[in-house]
């Protein structure tokens, strides 16, 4: 499943630009999803949010 979730976002976070267009003219994106079961099963929170990092720890994609 979080393949699936991440697949889906960037799907839809890509659609944003045409072929050459900067970057820089993307605009957050979220993706809401409503499960019937818990995606993560060791925790007791039932919000969590997420962001992509760097291998520096930093946040990817202005987030």
């Amino acid at each position: 499943m979080p393949a699936r979730i991440i697949y889906n976002w960037t799907d839809i976070y890509s659609q944003q630009l045409k072929s050459g267009e900067d970057y820089d003219l993307l605009k957050p994106t979220y993706a809401i999803w409503l499960l019937a079961e818990n995606l993560i099963t060791k925790d007791e929170h039932y919000v969590h949010h997420y962001k992509i990092r760097d291998e520096q720890g930093k946040a990817v994609f202005g987030c």
